[in-house]
């Protein structure tokens, strides 16, 4: 069965009319609060690039204009542009800011991939469908997907101009420098990704899924 089949399966796509269920509320529940949840991830990824001087190894995101215009607006330090980019573009390091503070784009950006993980382990549980190996590949394939139709677009856009800035004129060339190549890995579909890349969503799916565990035997206490 593709990851297409299963994935119509676990979210029990059809005519079957779905009762009420209890397990419902739990669910609508979390996706009302998963700020938390984006909020211990965000600041495990500025863990991650902090030095040991205690600053931040930068990471730019473009922002986006109609979102982010009050956010800019009220927050025009936190502007800034991408060294190595000569396309003037309005960016964010987000890698200096705690996810309370990060614009409304990248916060939702963030909240997106637990919205629908969260989704996906309830309505397979519902369904009967095991939160095995097979669904953690599913549903990270599904999450990469959506995350590529948000961000493929600037961080194609990223790529070119960090090629420029690197006098590098081809992607054979790019993929010698071990940051491009991770970036431009991460344009391919999941299957194409490499283990690395995989990981880290095969990894959000599975901190979830041992949430779920933990919270359905809690409730059995």
């Amino acid at each position: 069965m593709g990851a297409e089949s299963i994935w119509n399966k676990l979210m029990n796509r059809g005519n079957k009319v779905e009762s009420a269920d209890p397990m419902d509320a739990e669910r609508d529940g979390l996706l009302a609060n998963i700020e938390p949840e984006s909020t211990r991830r965000h600041a495990e990824f500025r863990d991650g690039k902090k030095n040991p001087d205690g600053s931040y190894k930068p990471r730019f995101k473009a922002l986006q204009p109609e979102t982010d215009k009050e956010w800019m607006i009220k927050n025009p330090g936190l502007v800034v542009q991408d060294p190595e980019r000569t396309d003037d573009k309005d960016m964010v390091n987000i890698s200096e800011l705690p996810f309370e503070k990060l614009p409304p784009s990248r916060q939702e950006d963030s909240m997106a991939s637990s919205r629908t993980s969260i989704e996906a382990i309830y309505r397979a549980h519902k369904n009967g469908v095991p939160l095995d190996e097979k669904f953690v590949d599913t549903v990270a394939d599904t999450i990469h997907e959506q995350w590529l139709l948000r961000n493929g677009a600037n961080l194609q856009d990223e790529i070119t101009e960090k090629m420029a800035a690197r006098g590098l004129k081809t992607y054979d060339a790019a993929k010698e420098d071990t940051e491009l190549a991770k970036l431009i890995n991460q344009l391919e579909p999941y299957s194409k990704l490499t283990e690395e890349n995989k990981e880290y969503d095969r990894d959000f799916v599975q901190d979830l899924i041992t949430q779920f565990n933990e919270r359905q035997a809690a409730k059995k206490q």
